[in-house]
């Protein structure tokens, strides 16, 4: 399938995909953190996040999904993502809970969280989740 972003290389777009994700995440969080503890708000802002990019990249960053069941591959997605969403989850929270002046702020700490699980998140996502024109080769 044809899109705008085909010009730029698929880690661009699905680093582009995941700047969107990460205002998705940050936004998420900042409305929950007013009515919950900063934890299951980090957790659920995560979930939110994650099913964003799934379905981004599916149309935006690679061809289609390996698997033809949407729901067995947004499964694999997110469970292949877990990986950079530990990653993401333990650096923000860490953070946030630090307390310093600025990194320590919601939007701050998810920028980090997210840029440390970028790279495990792509490579697993373009090897056991979407297919790419040289796979189809």
């Amino acid at each position: 399938m044809k899109n705008r972003l085909d010009f730029l290389p698929p880690v661009m777009r699905f680093a582009l995909v995941g700047a969107f994700a990460y205002v998705v995440d940050a936004a998420t969080l900042l409305i929950l953190n007013e009515v919950m503890h900063v934890v299951p708000a980090r957790l659920i802002a995560f979930g939110v996040a994650v099913t964003t990019t799934f379905f981004l990249n599916m149309w935006l960053t690679f061809e289609g999904l390996l698997d033809q069941s949407l729901l067995k591959s947004y499964l694999k997605y997110v469970s292949a993502n877990s990986v950079g969403g530990v990653i993401n989850v333990v650096v923000s929270t860490a953070l946030l809970l630090q307390n310093f002046p600025l990194i320590s702020t919601p939007v701050i700490a998810v920028a980090f969280g997210s840029l440390s699980g970028l790279a495990a998140n792509y490579t697993l996502s373009k090897r056991f989740i979407f297919r790419t024109k040289k796979q189809d080769d």
